[in-house]
């Protein structure tokens, strides 16, 4: 029975027999006898039925509110005990923005894969908003602070934001010497949550803040895999975290314009449900965490 309520409170937590049945790998015929069976056992519904939407009995309620944090401990005691001693395994489900996860499967991902053959990582794209359905997912690794009390959220990584742009950009409209000069130049600004983002605020190596009106221009974007093409391709000069453009700026793609000036940080944050950290998601939280430290 108590397997059952264990499935009883993922079901709740997930909002759906779908969902519960994916997350779960088991199929929804499957959940929705176990359900009905530990209904049979308790002696009473749990759930209303005829309608399109999850919703509790009030005997459900109680069920949940009496049962879920006692399942959540023990499910967490009993995943630490089975893997003490062996290798992390199970599906890690993660969201990450577009930029840093076309980054880890160009460059670490395989080798994290072969080091941990049990493991296996969904990965999703999250862009400017969290999904409704975030505890389906195990973490995620995000560009802002989410404002939902229920989740745990830590900052992983910040990296500098630098002014740069294309030798041939530079090469056709010369390089700025001063931020005075920027005004002069097409600096792409950025989209965030599809409105302009009009001023661009630097400052420099003794701490004076400067701010520059980004009136002319041409193009405008809204995640950062754009921006490094839009940057390369030599439509103007960027606001981008070193982070994204460092390999650009190696192989000369990208020259650093005034590198006494920085542009806002950027930073990286850590996202998980409050319940503690499996093995295979502490696996997946450590091997992001050098992935970043070791591209700087």
């Amino acid at each position: 029975m108590y397997d059952d309520i264990i499935l009883f409170i993922n079901l709740v937590n997930s909002g759906g027999f779908n969902k519960t049945a994916k997350k779960l790998n088991l199929q929804r015929s499957k959940v929705s006898r176990r359900i009905k069976m530990l209904e049979e056992s308790l002696g009473g519904s749990l759930l209303k039925r005829g309608i399109k939407t999850l919703e509790l009995t009030d005997f459900g309620s109680r069920v949940y509110t009496l049962f879920k944090e006692h399942c959540t401990t023990a499910v967490h005691i009993l995943d630490e005990l089975k893997s003490e001693n062996s290798e992390p395994q199970g599906i890690v489900r993660v969201m990450l923005p577009p930029v840093l996860a076309h980054k880890i499967t160009s460059n670490g991902l395989s080798e994290f894969l072969q080091k941990h053959p049990k493991l296996q990582v969904h990965m999703f794209y999250l862009l400017n908003v969290l999904p409704n359905d975030i505890d389906f997912f195990d973490l995620a690794i995000s560009t802002f602070i989410p404002q939902r009390a229920h989740l745990k959220v830590r900052r992983i990584y910040t990296s500098p934001g630098i002014l740069c742009a294309s030798p041939n950009y530079l090469q056709q409209h010369g390089e700025p010497l001063n931020v005075e000069e920027l005004n002069n130049h097409q600096i792409v600004p950025h989209l965030i949550d599809g409105i302009l983002s009009s001023v661009l605020y630097i400052h420099d190596d003794k701490g004076i803040n400067y701010s520059i009106n980004l009136n002319n221009y041409q193009i405008a974007y809204d995640n950062m895999i754009s921006l490094l093409s839009i940057a390369e391709q030599g439509y103007g000069i960027c606001s981008i975290p070193y982070i994204i453009v460092k390999e650009s700026l190696e192989n000369g793609r990208l020259v650093q314009i005034l590198p006494t000036l920085q542009t806002d940080d950027f930073s990286f944050y850590l996202i998980r449900p409050e319940q503690s950290v499996s093995r295979k998601d502490e696996a997946f939280i450590t091997f992001i965490e050098n992935f970043l430290q070791n591209l700087t």
